[in-house]
């Protein structure tokens, strides 16, 4: 999910980027660090990255924006090209190899 206020930053050097400094997997053109991204998320600014299931680690926070909400990563399983990924509180949950999620890293 995109949001209306995103702002794109890279996470090397903290710059400000346009959509066409950002590659296809959500990583800075110039560097190939992930890019950090800031949006409104229900009343509160928050800062985050876009992965791509396989990206995704134990630990991990994935954002649920329509339940304002945040779960952390138990387990994440690949079976018959879908991913799975057990959420504290939540269950599991099935996903594409191809989608996004915005997920806030254990460590920063």
């Amino acid at each position: 999910m995109n949001y209306e206020d995103e702002i794109y930053n890279c996470k090397k050097t903290g710059n400000t980027l346009s959509n066409d400094e950002i590659n296809d997997d959500w990583t800075c053109k110039c560097c190939n660090h992930k890019v950090i991204i800031s949006a409104t998320i229900g009343k509160k600014k928050e800062s985050f990255q876009r992965f791509y299931p396989k990206e995704i680690s134990k630990g991990n926070f994935l954002i649920f924006p329509r339940q304002n909400s945040y779960h952390r990563v138990l387990e994440i399983t690949y079976k018959n090209s879908h991913y799975f990924i057990a959420l504290e509180g939540y269950g599991k949950l099935k996903y594409k190899a191809y989608s996004t999620h915005n997920c806030i890293p254990n460590m920063w």
